[in-house]
């Protein structure tokens, strides 16, 4: 029996799936996030596979951001992220949802045309906008998900920028805007931009299928449901078994028994060094702060002893969305004292502790 594995290498997660010839699926891989460590976490998940159906062969497909290198350096066939996205849905699905951590795409398959859009040059609307989302209020995204699902009136957030939208969360929480609403103004702005600037307003009708990461989200869920069955809408909302490995289902779907069987080689992904470099970092650059300059403790101003007495400070807030900076300078603008710290979705309470 010749297996079928298809892999999605994304910006954040590898995910695996692995077919029979029939196309049933047989595994699925559980979500994953690599963190950084594409590499190592691919030969990982491949390793679990090998050993779960071993004495079978293989063949593999790769899809994903980084379809083209690890396809080269396995020696796999590489398949394209739409064509992946389309073989991994449903087949009577008229529009296909896909939201990832590092973008997005619409498709539509209306009487046998094909029309796609995509955003893959910006995290607004995409799983990563909603990660720093939960952040903010130190939640994790499973967190934040079921959190959101409580907001009844969400407040305004823009959808066009994730930097807009990191501005507006500070201002509504300002404001003394309730947590929930702003949570649910996050999963408002995702979906309400999708609709807008992807989906380009299209008219959503029969089937639609929800993939890739986000679809896990329920608060996102719950309101696209609410958006495809409002208007002229009239679609219904349906999301595979396992969502986030859609891509990886629709790349072992794109093998036939003509591709080369799959040896498990990793001797290319990996030079002989002791940290394991891959062989797709090879040439990159080192990161160095030359330019930088970072001031020591020892250039804050010092008082001689006879005057370490009141003197009149004036302080200074930068509050913005990921750190606060508190300072504190005397009437010859001279810095007596400084606080860096995380803002943490919680502006009034960054600025408190600052201060002390």
């Amino acid at each position: 029996m010749v297996y079928r594995i298809g892999l999605d290498v994304g910006a954040q997660s590898v995910n695996a799936a692995v077919l029979d010839e029939k196309g049933n699926i047989l595994y699925v891989a559980p979500y994953i996030r690599h963190k950084g460590r594409p590499v190592d976490t691919t030969k990982e998940v491949l390793d679990e596979i090998k050993f779960r159906f071993e004495g079978n062969a293989f063949q593999l497909a790769v899809t994903g951001s980084n379809k083209r290198d690890f396809a080269k350096q396995l020696g796999a066939y590489y398949v394209g992220t739409i064509e992946a996205q389309i073989l991994g849905a449903p087949e009577d699905a008229e529009q296909i949802i896909c939201i990832g951590n590092s973008g997005a795409k619409f498709i539509s398959r209306k009487d046998s045309n094909l029309d796609f859009e995509t955003n893959n040059a910006c995290a607004a609307g995409s799983g990563a906008y909603l990660d720093e989302m939960a952040a903010k209020f130190n939640l994790t995204p499973a967190e934040f998900s079921e959190f959101a699902l409580g907001s009844k009136n969400p407040v305004q957030i823009s959808s066009r920028c994730t930097v807009f939208a990191d501005s507006d969360v500070i201002g509504q929480q300002q404001k003394g805007a309730p947590d929930v609403e702003i949570a649910g103004g996050c999963v408002d702005a995702i979906v309400r931009g999708y609709i807008q600037e992807i989906a380009k307003g299209a008219r959503f009708t029969g089937i639609t299928s929800f993939q890739e990461g986000v679809a896990l989200n329920k608060a996102v869920v719950k309101r696209l449901e609410e958006r495809l069955s409002a208007g002229r809408n009239s679609s219904t909302l349906v999301i595979p078994e396992h969502p986030y490995a859609t891509g990886a289902v629709g790349a072992a779907r794109a093998l036939n028994p003509g591709h080369e069987l799959f040896d498990f080689d990793y001797s290319r992904f990996f030079q002989e060094q002791p940290n394991g470099s891959c062989t797709v970092c090879i040439g990159a650059r080192k990161l160095v702060l030359e330019k930088s300059r970072i001031f020591p403790d020892s250039d804050l101003y010092s008082f001689p002893e006879k005057q370490q007495q009141k003197v009149n400070a004036y302080l200074g807030f930068d509050v913005g969305s990921v750190s606060t900076n508190v300072v504190a300078i005397d009437e010859s603008n001279n810095l007596i004292a400084r606080s860096y710290v995380s803002t943490g979705g919680r502006p009034i309470n960054a600025i408190q502790m600052g201060m002390q």
